[in-house]
């Protein structure tokens, strides 16, 4: 996975299984353990053998740096 930072990878246009209802869940909070850091979370939807609709759940920490232009996303775990 690229990170937006190195230029392309759009976590939530590109990856496979998001939905409008991904956004509606999408949740975000700041790291107490770590300075910089936030977690993010959301549902992303597939379908399984039989063809139903299952929820996958995604949860993202994503490291923020200061750079001149402003905060700019540095690490996706």
């Amino acid at each position: 996975m690229k990170y937006l930072k190195d230029g392309g990878f759009d976590l939530m246009t590109n990856e496979h299984g998001i939905s409008a209802d991904s956004f509606k869940e999408l949740k975000i909070k700041k790291d107490s353990l770590n300075d910089n850091t936030y977690l993010m979370s959301y549902s992303a939807y597939d379908t399984d053998a039989s063809s139903k609709v299952v929820k996958i759940p995604v949860s993202l920490k994503i490291t923020v740096v200061k750079e001149e232009s402003g905060y700019k996303i540095s690490a996706v775990d």
